[in-house]
């Protein structure tokens, strides 16, 4: 994901000054891929904090 935002960026800012249609796409992928490592991040911290909280009781959990 990291490298899809960057190459995301990059043509992103090539098609900036003209205004296509492809940058209102290319704008969505970069917001869909930014929230996607976002997630991602915040769910790796929360499993780690329900971790500390329940042990090994939370995989019987999940």
């Amino acid at each position: 994901m990291p490298t899809d935002i960057g190459i995301g960026l990059l043509i992103a800012m090539l098609v900036r000054g003209e205004r296509t249609d492809n940058h209102a796409r290319h704008v969505e992928q970069l917001r869909l891929h930014g929230f996607t490592v976002l997630a991602f991040c915040v769910g790796g911290v929360l499993v780690v904090i329900a971790y500390k909280a329940l042990g090994a009781l939370l995989l019987l959990v999940l």
